[in-house]
């Protein structure tokens, strides 16, 4: 009941909310506040209107979605995704325990953030893995010798002619 009283108070203004200074709770005749507001769906309802209340969902949602988005299922359980996954779990957690406790902190925007630009980072590194995989293995001129990362011989091969001849010298 005391919800629905909110609910019908906030949607006296419905698309930009009373904003602040208190407006949006229940006063009684004198101007005493009557209301407590404790979920942070109510309150930015009241507060910043539907406009707001949708923006703030969508800033809840969007940073999981993107995590999971760019991320394979497959790639999940590797040690360079697995903590951006568990802190999508802890981040969405959060969010539906925020709609109905307003407990408020900038440690999950953060998390937010940090969780997209991981996740964009994985996706980059991924896909550059992917296309040398892709990418036949140089050859050089004369001796075939495979070839190291960042196109240098390989050791054995690199050093293989100098044991041989060392060996044949002595």
């Amino acid at each position: 009941m005391h919800e629905d009283a909110l609910i019908e108070h906030a949607l006296t203004r419905p698309g930009f909310g009373w904003a602040g200074h208190g407006r949006a709770h229940l006063t009684n005749r004198r101007g005493a506040r009557i209301s407590t507001t404790d979920g942070l769906w109510i309150i930015m309802l009241g507060k910043h209107g539907l406009i707001g209340m949708g923006l703030f969902i969508l800033v809840l949602i969007i940073p999981p979605l993107m995590a999971v988005w760019r991320l394979p299922p497959a790639t999940w359980l590797s040690p360079a995704a697995g903590p951006v996954i568990a802190l999508v779990t802890v981040y969405g957690l959060w969010g539906v325990d925020n709609l109905f406790n307003a407990m408020i902190s900038p440690m999950y925007v953060l998390a937010g953030g940090g969780m997209v630009s991981a996740s964009i980072h994985l996706a980059q590194a991924a896909r550059q893995a992917r296309r040398q995989a892709a990418r036949p293995a140089p050859v050089r001129r004369g001796m075939a010798r495979p070839v190291g990362p960042r196109g240098r011989p390989a050791a054995a091969a690199h050093y293989a002619p100098t044991a041989q001849r060392s060996h044949a010298d002595s």
